[in-house]
């Protein structure tokens, strides 16, 4: 989306980003970057407050951390799969983990679902 387009439209004109990322810091940046872009932005620290969002609200975008206090990104992605307002959502996953690393890497390597792919 074009930043200079979004200034001109109205807040609620402007497509939802969901953020769902624990670390304050990078849940931060990330707003920032998705504001510039041209995105209403909601942040959360928690899978379930996330899955309520999507669920309620028309979400255009997903920035999703793998590794949350509540559940991770693949059971995140299994639940939020069964939501009808969640089709065709695009979802980017970011970890610090590498995919090769324990057993939270290796569910990683499955996370595409035929949606993406994880490198």
């Amino acid at each position: 989306m074009n930043p200079a387009r979004a200034e001109s439209r109205p807040p609620e004109a402007l497509p939802l980003a969901l953020v769902i990322e624990d670390d304050l810091d990078a849940a931060e940046i990330a707003q920032s970057m998705l504001k510039l872009c041209g995105f209403r932005v909601k942040v959360t620290g928690h899978a379930h407050e996330a899955l309520h969002i999507i669920a309620s609200k028309k979400v255009g975008f997903v920035l999703l951390d793998v590794c949350l206090p509540d559940m991770d990104g693949v059971g995140f992605m299994q639940v939020a799969a069964g939501l009808p307002s969640f089709r065709g959502v695009p979802v980017v996953a970011a970890s610090a983990l590498y995919p090769s690393q324990g057993p939270v890497g290796a569910r990683l390597r499955g996370l595409a679902g035929g949606r993406a792919e994880v490198a």
